[in-house]
């Protein structure tokens, strides 16, 4: 029997392909404490809480250990050495791997760490399929890009974060990543000029 590919996986589920372009703004914390919640084992809760910290592609992700989460101190945990797997094989070194400073205070932090701390090494041995599926299947208006794109508006929105603090971030090495990632309605708009009024 042979094993389906991601895309034939989609189609006979019905699923239409969403990308980062399908988010129209940040969901919020309560939005993505109810899509935690919702999770239906604690290893699907766990890739949620690591994709959306981490900012992780899947396949990104599914090569974590336990031993790249580090606590540097009471408010801070770095990832170190996190893959960044669409660099070319040319890439320095640097550029295929990232550290992802990453605040204890968010609210994904420490249902993040519960399952990385009941991890033995490697956090996920399933595949990309495993992990789309079980994402898109918690709740059809998910989808792990989708994740990915909410922590980059997550990070501008919340913490300023602008292009390079983006670039860096996230490792990409093109300022449209950033600015196409990045999703902003009116609303933000008005936010951020009442906080320049400040």
């Amino acid at each position: 029997m042979s094993v389906m590919t991601l895309s034939q996986v989609r189609r006979s589920e019905g699923i239409k392909k969403r990308g980062r372009f399908a988010v129209p703004r940040f969901c919020g914390w309560d939005a993505l404490r109810d899509f935690y919640n919702k999770c239906p084992t604690d290893e699907v809760r766990g890739l949620f809480a690591v994709l959306f910290e981490t900012g992780c592609r899947v396949s990104e992700a599914l090569e974590l250990h336990r031993d790249m989460f580090v606590y540097d101190d009471d408010e801070w945990l770095t990832v170190f050495r996190a893959p960044v797997l669409k660099k070319k094989q040319n890439a320095t070194l640097g550029d295929r791997y990232r550290n992802i400073p990453i605040l204890r205070e968010e609210a994904l932090f420490d249902p993040m760490m519960l399952y990385v701390e009941s991890c033995e090494d490697r956090l996920f041995n399933k595949s990309r399929q495993w992990a789309w599926m079980n994402i898109v299947k918690t709740d059809e208006s998910w989808w792990c890009h989708r994740i990915r794109s909410e922590r980059a508006t997550q990070l501008h929105n919340e913490y300023g974060y602008e292009v390079p603090e983006l670039m860096k971030f996230f490792n990409w090495s093109e300022p449209k990543e950033a600015l196409e990632y990045v999703k902003l309605d009116p609303q933000d708009l008005k936010n951020k000029t009442m906080k320049s009024l400040e």
